[in-house]
């Protein structure tokens, strides 16, 4: 597993599938109304954030780790000149004082019963990689000392030592199913809270990915709720939509998610002007790879095609922006 430096916002293909999985259980629950639904779907979203937040408690823990390593060496019958004049360099780092004195991060590792205690010995293993790494050992002889250099060594450290470790990935996936597939998802939101930090960054603000679902003009929330009520209030028109093209196919023959993914589909064509046509189409032949059949992606990226063109010559798609790039 692989935490690409490029970093982004909250990837808006894991919004779709998390999406998706809301839909497919609206489909096949009757119990579950539209609002339940939707409050389903974002503690399932919110469970990346505490995902995130464990790495984060992982990262300082190495702090930790390193300090108890500082004041055994002083205990030493003998300890050597180098013990009792240790290297202070990483324990200092500028990121680990951002989080220690971050007054909501804090309240957001209690509010969220976060705890790392019980993987202790994964992450002793990782601090012991770290320690006997040609990385920590060109940092911590290193005579600059600066905000950047701090930022992008743990960068570095988080990459290299906890988003590839399987123990680590492995353990927290037998706690939440969810988290195994979402690990490198979670990843990528603690990489961009990272490297969105600053010298001086507030005690009391948030860290910089972290979304909520009451910031109600949050894109990525924006984008979440249209296609999931949309698919769910416009299905019996999108149903019209999608069997007045079908060629030589029963739609009863049609399985669920296929339906899901292409009500989906529709709904981000008509609804979300500002995400290009092309965009939409090779996202949901994305999905239909991953759950649907494999036979799935031929279908959907031809009726999707046929359908946007269609729905752009009456008008119904109205793209502006970036989504004119079709």
């Amino acid at each position: 597993m692989q935490l690409n430096k490029t970093i982004t916002m909250l990837s808006r293909r894991y919004l779709r599938t998390k999406t998706l999985q809301a839909l497919f259980e609206f489909e096949i629950g009757n119990s579950v109304t539209p609002a339940v639904g939707e409050k389903n779907l974002f503690t399932s979203i919110r469970n990346l954030k505490s995902l995130s937040l464990i790495h984060f408690e992982i990262i300082l823990n190495l702090k930790k780790l390193a300090l108890e390593r500082i004041e055994n060496a002083k205990t030493k019958f003998l300890p050597s000149h180098e013990d009792l004049n240790p290297n202070l360099k990483f324990v200092q780092n500028s990121i680990f004082q951002i989080l220690e004195n971050n007054t909501d991060y804090q309240e957001q590792i209690k509010s969220n019963k976060i705890d790392v205690s019980p993987e202790i010995d994964i992450v002793k293993q990782i601090f012991q990689n770290l320690i006997n790494s040609d990385e920590y050992k060109t940092y911590m002889s290193s005579d600059t000392s600066d905000f950047e250099e701090d930022m992008n060594f743990i960068m570095n450290i988080f990459k290299d030592f906890i988003v590839n470790n399987d123990a680590l990935s492995s353990a927290y996936a037998e706690k939440n199913l969810h988290w195994y597939s979402d690990f490198f998802e979670a990843a990528l939101l603690t990489a961009k809270s990272i490297k969105g930090l600053t010298p001086n960054y507030p005690k009391d603000q948030e860290l910089p990915a972290f979304i909520s679902d009451e910031d109600d003009d949050a894109d990525d929330i924006v984008f979440v709720r249209t296609l999931y009520h949309s698919a769910i209030k416009n299905k019996d028109k999108y149903m019209e939509i999608i069997i007045n093209r079908l060629e030589n196919w029963d739609s009863d023959r049609l399985a669920v998610l296929d339906l899901i993914i292409l009500k989906m589909a529709l709904a981000e064509f008509i609804e979300c002007p500002s995400v290009p046509i092309k965009v939409t189409i090779n996202e949901y032949i994305e999905l239909s790879k991953d759950y649907s059949t494999p036979k799935s992606k031929i279908f959907i990226n031809g009726l999707l095609d046929k359908i946007s063109i269609e729905l752009l010559s009456k008008n119904i798609i109205q793209k502006t922006g970036r989504g004119l790039l079709t």
